[in-house]
């Protein structure tokens, strides 16, 4: 079930123009990674949010995630320089790649977390501009569309996550009246924005933006839904929870929703689908029945393959800081990812 809601939202345009640091001696299908310095002592406080957390530690004593890209069965690895996490959140259908990087040695516990752009080979720093502080602001990029539109999250200089659109070098800081805290997931090439919010109650709610049109929505009877991606059709993917099981996945699709569960011999998987194309192929993780936290690729037909990168240590068991999770595919069936 849909239903419009009637809370606003606001737009608050910041008149910058984002300056990217380029990064070319980046190293991409990189051979040994470094390992992270332990971050020092946290000069500041961090208020973890509750959809975007800025203030998780990255242990020491792990490898550094990386992103990836997966193409015609090769894998490419990304890494930032210097970075303890690296992750690709999104592809466009130019190639366009964006995600975000952790910089350890920030100045909180999270070390500091920078959003990019990866565009033939070259990685570009994009962070929203301060306003009421100097310096760039702790930023994560989600989605970008093929017009070069992304949308992303922030962490203002309160501590507050807000959600924002960067187009045509312009930041609009998106919000809608009763939230607390906002993130934009995705944006298709319709310019429809995918997101969610947390409310004044604390409830957790998902919402696309089209326009002015502003449109909550919620899996019936679930205590939870969370969307991922909405792509040009204006189908929606994510997943739910209710009184059976730890959740599961769905599509949204013309105002219906179908619960989209991967399969195994003991039957329907706990899912989570994060992303889709305009091919009806489908990316995600579900947990098998050795509750072991595993990656997917489901095509529209329903038949599923399991995605691991040949450098993922297999996790051995779910939560497990080690595997594949695969974020995002365009109509090309290029999937970008992270892995441990």
């Amino acid at each position: 079930m849909i239903f419009a809601s009637s809370t606003g939202f606001r737009r608050r345009v910041m008149a910058f123009v984002f300056t990217g640091i380029v990064c070319t001696a980046l190293a991409i299908l990189a051979s040994t990674p470094l390992r992270a310095q332990a971050p020092p002592a946290p000069p500041e406080d961090c208020t973890p949010g509750q959809l975007v957390d800025f203030c998780t530690a990255i242990p020491s004593d792990l490898p550094p995630g990386r992103g990836f890209l997966l193409d015609k069965g090769i894998y490419r690895t990304f890494d930032a320089p210097g970075a303890a996490l690296t992750t690709v959140y999104d592809i466009n259908n130019r190639g366009q790649m964006v995600g975000t990087y952790v910089d350890a040695a920030g100045p909180t516990s999270g070390g500091f977390t920078h959003g990019f752009l990866l565009e033939d080979g070259v990685f570009t720093t994009i962070d929203v501009p301060g306003i009421d502080v100097p310096g760039p602001l702790e930023t994560e990029i989600f989605g970008i569309n093929d017009r070069g539109q992304m949308v992303g999250t922030y962490r203002d200089a309160g501590g507050i996550t807000r959600g924002f659109l960067l187009d045509d070098g312009v930041f609009t800081t998106i919000a809608p009246e009763a939230a607390s805290e906002t993130v934009l997931f995705g944006i298709n090439n319709r310019g429809q924005i995918l997101g969610g919010y947390i409310d004044g109650a604390g409830a957790r709610v998902s919402f696309v933006l089209d326009g002015d049109d502003f449109t909550t929505f919620a899996f019936p009877g679930a205590s939870r839904t969370a969307a991922f991606d909405i792509d040009d059709r204006g189908r929606i993917v994510g997943f739910y929870m209710d009184s059976v099981g730890p959740g599961h996945g769905f599509l949204l699709d013309r105002g219906e929703f179908t619960t989209i569960d991967i399969p195994d011999e003991s039957g329907p998987r706990p899912t989570q689908v994060l992303d889709l194309n305009t091919r009806g192929q489908m990316v995600g993780l579900f947990i098998d029945a050795q509750g072991i936290l595993t990656a997917f690729l489901r095509d529209r037909k329903g038949v599923v393959t399991e995605i691991a990168h040949p450098d993922a240590t297999p996790p051995s068991g779910a939560p497990s800081p080690f595997g594949t999770i695969p974020f995002g595919i365009n109509k090309h069936s290029q999937i970008v990812g992270a892995f441990r």
